[in-house]
C-alpha cells in the first residue's frame, strides 16, 4: 500500500494546485494572522469594499470588480503586479478608482459602477465614448439597476453572518469550517427546503463511477449532525454536486439520517476508529487515517452492494513499469483520487463535529462527544516536515 500511495506524487502536485483548504489552514495556526483573518459566504467583494469604505486601507486581490465598488478613499492592490526590485523589496502599482474617475474626466455626480456597466455593454468601445456613455440618462434602466445591486453596500451587507445552534443562544463559529462547508451550514435551519454542496473536483477515471460515492455514508452523517443541530426537519433532502459537466447537471440527493437512527451511525464510526487505531500506531500515524478511509471505503461499498476499488487496487498491486515515462494507469489515479474523497469526507465530518457548543456533550448517550474527541486530531492539509515528505511540497513552501 505505501509503495502504491508514494507513486501517485505527480496527482498529489495536481491536487495541491488549488490550495484554498491548506492557505486556510496556515492562516488558522498562525499567531500573527488569525484573529484577523475571516471567512465570507461568497464573493468576499462586498466585504472587502465595505471595510475599506468605513475604515480606508487597501485591498489586495486578482479580481478587478473592485474597482467598480464605491470604496471611499480606498485603494486596490492586484497581486499579478506585486513583484521584487533588484534590491530585493516588494513593489506593485496601486489604484485609486476615485482618482482614476477624475483624470478620464468622469463627473463627480455619475456612480463608481456605471462606467463598468458601459464597459459590459459596449467592451469595443473607446474610452472616451464611455465616458460620453456614463454622462447620459441610462438607456436600459432596468437592467441598470439589476447590475448596480452587486455593488450597493447596504444596511447589513457585507457583514459576516451568524448561525445559533437550535435550542441554544451561544452563535457557532463557522470560521473554523472550509468555505463549501460553512456555505452548506448556513443553508440550514428550521425553514430549510433543502441544501447543496459543491465537492472538489478530483482526477478520476471518467468510466468509472464518482470516487466521492463509497465515502457518502460519512458525509452523510456529518449533514445529518449539522441538520440536528441547526433544527432541520428530518427529511431535509442536500444535493452533492460531484461531477458537475453542464449547468442543467442535479446534484446527487442524500436525505438526513432521522434523529432517532443518528446514535447507531455514530456508534458504527466509533468502532470503524478504534479498528484503525489497533491496525496503526494510533491517531497520530498518519497511517491511522489511510487505513480509517480504508475501512469506511469497504464499508460503504459493502452498504451499497458494490465491490469496493480500493481492495481490488490493493490485491492487484502495482509496480510502475520503465516503459511508463512516470505516466500512471487510471486505476491508479482513481485509488488515489478515492483515498482523497474518503479522507476530506472524515475532514468534514471532523469540522462538523468542531462546531458543537459544550451543551452537546451528553447528546446520544455521550456517543456524539466521544466521537468528537476521536477525530479532533485529523490532520490538517498542511504539508508535515517529516522524512517520507515527497520533494513537491518543497516548491510549494519556496
Amino acid at each position: 500500500m505505501e509503495r502504491m500511495m508514494k507513486s501517485n506524487s505527480r496527482i498529489v502536485e495536481f491536487f495541491n494546485s488549488n490550495p484554498k483548504g491548506s492557505v486556510i489552514d496556515a492562516v488558522r495556526s498562525s499567531p500573527r494572522y488569525r484573529d484577523r483573518f475571516s471567512v465570507v459566504p461568497g464573493e468576499a467583494d462586498a466585504f472587502c469594499a465595505r471595510h475599506v469604505a468605513q475604515d480606508g486601507g487597501t485591498v489586495m486581490t486578482s479580481d478587478s470588480d473592485l474597482l467598480a465598488h464605491d470604496l471611499g478613499n480606498g485603494k486596490v492592490v492586484f497581486l499579478r503586479e506585486i513583484h521584487r526590485t533588484a534590491e530585493g523589496q516588494l513593489s506593485c502599482l496601486i489604484f485609486n478608482p476615485r482618482e482614476i474617475h477624475g483624470r478620464i474626466g468622469l463627473p463627480a455626480s455619475v456612480e463608481p459602477w456605471r462606467f463598468a456597466y458601459e464597459r459590459k455593454h459596449s467592451p469595443n468601445a473607446t474610452l472616451s465614448r464611455l465616458v460620453s456613455a456614463c454622462s447620459l440618462p441610462v438607456v436600459d434602466a432596468v437592467g441598470y439597476d439589476e447590475f448596480r445591486q452587486q455593488y450597493l453596500h447596504r444596511q447589513g451587507a457585507g457583514a459576516l453572518p451568524s448561525l445559533v445552534a437550535s435550542g441554544g443562544a451561544t452563535p457557532l463559529r463557522l470560521d473554523g469550517l472550509d468555505p463549501r462547508l460553512s456555505e452548506l451550514i448556513l443553508q440550514l435551519g428550521p425553514d430549510a427546503a433543502d441544501a447543496s454542496i459543491f465537492l472538489s473536483a478530483l482526477i478520476e477515471n471518467p468510466l468509472r463511477g464518482t470516487v466521492w460515492e463509497p465515502s457518502m455514508s460519512t458525509r452523510r452523517l456529518a449533514y445529518s449532525i449539522a441538520g440536528w443541530l441547526t433544527g432541520c426537519p428530518p427529511s431535509l433532502p442536500v444535493y452533492e454536486f460531484r461531477r458537475v459537466r453542464q449547468r442543467s447537471q442535479k446534484g446527487r440527493q442524500l436525505t438526513l439520517i432521522h434523529p432517532d437512527d443518528i446514535a447507531a451511525t455514530i456508534s458504527s464510526s466509533i468502532l470503524a476508529i478504534r479498528r484503525s487505531t489497533r491496525k496503526s500506531a494510533g491517531d497520530a500515524d498518519p497511517r491511522h487515517w489511510i487505513i480509517l478511509s480504508f475501512l469506511l471505503d469497504v464499508a460503504g461499498c459493502e452498504e451499497q452492494g458494490k465491490a469496493s476499488h480500493l481492495l481490488e487496487t490493493l490485491r492487484k498491486g502495482y509496480t510502475p513499469s520503465p516503459k511508463s515515462a512516470g505516466r500512471l494507469p487510471w486505476d491508479i489515479a482513481h485509488f488515489a483520487a478515492q483515498v482523497q474523497a474518503s479522507l476530506y469526507s472524515l475532514r468534514i465530518l471532523a469540522q462538523v463535529l468542531g462546531l458543537l457548543p459544550r451543551d452537546c456533550e451528553g447528546a446520544f448517550g455521550g456517543s456524539l462527544w466521544q466521537l468528537r474527541g476521536l477525530l479532533s486530531r485529523f490532520p490538517s492539509l498542511l504539508w508535515e516536515r517529516t522524512p517520507r515528505t515527497t520533494k513537491s511540497p518543497a516548491r510549494h513552501e519556496k
